[in-house]
């Protein structure tokens, strides 16, 4: 049997694009590669398209010899206040110390692990130490210290992919990413409105490019933490580029003030340097926003025909 690949958060909106993207390359042969690894086991209909059996994290853990290892689960920070900070934190550190068994039990020859810009206090740039102010960013640092660790005592490489901003086709309506929600307001309302009275600057790449970066220089034996880069915009000019491409939007903002700006975005980054260097074309910002839009339109006609 050849080995394979066990992608975590397979179902989560970072596993489906990378799925998607695979599925593109290479047709529908693209799932044997793959043990989709989501909350529970169970079957779904990937893409709407492929019956696919995913598994938990417990049905998985003793699984050996494998490939590599994909490591997208955690629960987001939107969940923080359902669950409670003590508790969202545990629920993350569970499947963290899950992978950190799977790295030792599967003898996989390479781990990808995809965290965030949000590790970092925004006040002072140092690594985010206060569980309470941050509990997402605080816990996606416990979980790459973690993973550095046991892929060091293990010898294995590991490429940590920190994503400070993304598109894709299967970027989810209805969510906190202000792509998304201008998007979906552009498609249902036909405006756009923008709150802030100061700029706001951020970088974004295609998620599912972003991931076959770090995939490659994992297969490749090469170690690296890596901040995601992409085209620098102001979201001033995101809102224009998405009406030009949906038409007929209105964009509503107050006007701009003297403000501190807002600047979340990487100063530093090897991302397109290494996707260079693997032969991978990135996508331009109007073609990042294009399959985002495009994403909505398919899950609104999915809804649609749901709904019929």
């Amino acid at each position: 049997m050849t080995k394979k690949i066990v992608l975590t958060g397979a179902t989560g909106w970072l596993g489906q694009e990378y799925l998607f993207r695979q599925f593109q390359k290479v047709g529908e042969s693209f799932l044997d590669n793959f043990i989709l690894v989501a909350g529970s086991t169970r079957t779904i209909k990937l893409f709407g398209l492929f019956p696919t059996k995913v598994y938990s994290l417990e049905d998985v853990s003793s699984i050996q010899d494998i490939e590599g290892v994909i490591h997208l689960a955690f629960i987001l920070r939107h969940r923080v206040k359902e669950f409670g900070v003590d508790n969202f934190l545990r629920k993350n550190e569970h499947i963290t110390a899950s992978i950190v068994e799977l790295v030792k039990s599967g003898n996989p020859k390479w781990v990808v692990n995809v965290s965030s810009g949000a590790i970092f206090d925004r006040r002072t740039g140092k690594y985010e130490t206060d569980q309470f102010a941050n509990p997402y960013g605080y816990g996606k640092y416990q979980e790459e210290l973690a993973l550095t660790e046991v892929t060091t005592i293990c010898n294995i490489p590991i490429v940590i992919g920190r994503l400070w901003g993304a598109s894709g086709f299967k970027m989810p309506p209805n969510s906190a990413y202000a792509l998304s929600d201008f998007v979906e307001s552009a498609l249902t309302k036909t405006e756009i409105n923008i709150h802030s009275d100061f700029e706001v600057y951020r970088r974004y790449c295609d998620a599912g490019e972003f991931l076959d970066v770090l995939v490659s220089e994992a297969i490749a034996g090469n170690s690296h933490v890596l901040n995601s880069g992409g085209p620098l915009h102001e979201i001033g000019e995101i809102a224009e580029i998405i009406s030009a491409l949906v038409g007929n939007v209105t964009i509503n903002r107050p006007r701009l003030t003297d403000k501190p700006v807002d600047d979340y975005f990487p100063r530093e980054s090897m991302y397109e340097e290494l996707a260079l260097k693997n032969g991978l074309d990135l996508a331009s910002m109007p073609m990042q926003i294009q399959r985002t839009v495009n994403g909505h339109r398919d899950f609104m006609n999915q809804l649609k025909h749901g709904l019929d």
